[in-house]
């Protein structure tokens, strides 16, 4: 008697995974460009997958004209200055490492979130640093020998939230 009722419960699930295939319940992930992927896995080797807030380092990425925009998670730390910091070493090894890798890529745009409160007791990611480097920018600084407090100023265009920066 159990095993028929293993085989009901089996048969049972069974129609229902094809109800929901046939109905395209289901859902596919759309599918990544190879520059998406790239990325992906450039923020994997050069700062890891995960932030310290235990959200996923790497957001999202997307292309406008020759302007490569990455979304990234920053880490918390102790203070904003210490915050800062971080953003900028793991941003002083991804333009490093990306500029070297691609030779398609002209100009990079890192774009760092960070959860600040908006109203008393809520909090949202919002983009507290924005930092954009082009090629010539890159290899004219040396971005590898620089301190961390000139990436701002080596920048082509940077953006800090005023929230933040307070």
């Amino acid at each position: 008697m159990n095993r028929l009722w293993l085989w009901v419960v089996v048969f049972i699930f069974f129609l229902i995974s094809a109800a929901h295939d046939s109905y395209g319940i289901s859902q596919a992930k759309p599918q990544q460009s190879p520059q998406e992927i790239y990325f992906q896995n450039a923020v994997k080797n050069s700062i890891g997958t995960d932030s310290n807030r235990m959200v996923p380092r790497y957001r999202n990425m997307v292309c406008v004209g020759d302007l490569w925009i990455v979304n990234l998670n920053a880490d918390n730390h102790v203070s904003t200055d210490m915050i800062r910091g971080m953003i900028f070493m793991n941003s002083r090894e991804l333009f490093s490492r990306v500029f070297s890798e691609r030779k398609d890529v002209e100009k990079l745009s890192l774009n760092w979130y960070y959860p600040l409160p908006l109203l008393v007791g809520q909090r949202k990611d919002i983009p507290i640093i924005k930092i954009i480097m082009s090629r010539d920018r890159v290899n004219s600084v040396k971005l590898d020998r620089i301190p961390l407090w000139e990436v701002a100023g080596s920048a082509d265009s940077y953006f800090e939230h005023p929230a933040f920066s307070n």
